[in-house]
């Protein structure tokens, strides 16, 4: 194992690539890496210094940190990172499907004090949120010329690790399942979808589309939401006639670098889905969505590439996501049910 100081003993990410480099190609091997003999199998899910070596925990956490500076739906969600390894636990929620006295934060109750003749001595109700480790791998491979360059190294596998780790975080709290990923918001229980206007054109979004989803969020989501839009939505929306486009968009450069629809900025993604299909516009406000990471864990290993020259690099990421509201809620006042996830309908 490595030295389990955070820095492994190494003053830079720099230098500890440096004597990966050396202990592996014949030079002298340098006394902070693993005085064990390491395995020929090359980066083992059981041991990862078997064949490896593990990048020590301070500059593998500057991974992390660049994955949601890359990242364009995950920065914007509720995030825990723990401090060590993601494991199955339950966070307490709140059984809330109404508004009224008496049932908000699942039965949380104030009341003035000339109403204290009618306080109630029920117990607020809360539900099991579970959460559980679903492990993000990924691997690059390099030259091993471009590992002796330690400074372009540590340029090039940042960026495309994070690059790449970033696309499938956001994937998954966009539309994940559940089922070994993070459950995404396309996936909720709580989401609300909109159904189109009769006569609606197959790919097109109306001013009635867009008035529809906005009452559907809760007040005080409405300060905090974003639309998540698929890139041909937001082309869409600038080639419309100015007499066809919702009277509530504002072109990019208006008010901002981003369009706004309703006041709020529209986001376009990747991961949104295709045009005229449920996802390609989604009103949502991601504070409402918890993300929960462990420490990321990263190693290296040349081993497993030992015949063509080339290292190989795996960042395993164990990370679970879920939205907070289980289900949508009835307001205060208003017969209409708001949750902090729309969708429009397929058209």
């Amino acid at each position: 194992m490595l030295n389990r100081h955070p820095t492994g003993g190494f003053t830079s990410l720099r230098e500890f690539y440096g004597a990966i480099h050396a202990a592996q190609f014949g030079g002298v091997r340098d006394p902070r890496l693993t005085p064990t003999v390491r395995g020929p199998t090359g980066l083992n899910e059981v041991d990862p210094t078997a064949g490896g070596f593990l990048v020590p925990s301070q500059w593998a956490d500057t991974f992390l940190a660049s994955l949601y500076d890359e990242a364009v739906i995950a920065p914007l969600t509720s995030t825990e990172e723990l401090d060590g390894p993601l494991m199955e636990f339950t966070l307490p929620g709140v059984d809330e499907t109404t508004r009224i006295d008496g049932s908000r934060w699942g039965g949380a109750q104030a009341f003035w004090s000339s109403e204290a003749a009618s306080i109630s001595s029920n117990f607020p109700k809360t539900k099991a949120v579970k959460f559980g480790p679903k492990k993000l791998i990924a691997f690059l491979w390099a030259s091993n010329e471009l590992l002796a360059d330690a400074a372009m190294f540590e340029a090039f596998a940042k960026r495309a690790f994070t690059s790449e780790i970033g696309f499938k975080l956001d994937l998954s709290i966009f539309s994940g399942t559940g089922a070994g990923t993070p459950a995404g918001i396309l996936n909720s229980g709580s989401l609300i979808t909109i159904a189109k206007e009769a006569g609606q054109a197959p790919g097109t979004i109306v001013q009635q589309n867009i008035s529809k989803m906005w009452a559907r969020l809760p007040a005080s989501s409405r300060k905090r939401a974003v639309w998540l839009v698929n890139e041909d939505v937001e082309s869409t929306f600038d080639t419309m006639n100015v007499g066809d486009r919702p009277s509530t968009y504002r072109p990019a450069g208006e008010h901002g670098p981003l369009p706004l629809l309703k006041g709020r900025p529209m986001v376009t993604v990747e991961q949104a889905s295709p045009l005229g299909t449920v996802g390609d516009i989604v009103l949502a406000d991601l504070t409402q969505y918890l993300t929960v990471s462990g420490a990321p864990q990263y190693a290296l290993s040349a081993d497993a590439g030992f015949i063509s020259d080339q290292s190989v690099m795996r960042f395993t990421l164990r990370v679970d996501g879920q939205a907070m509201w289980t289900s949508p809620i009835s307001p205060y006042n208003g017969t209409l049910t708001r949750s902090p996830f729309v969708a429009l309908a397929a058209r």
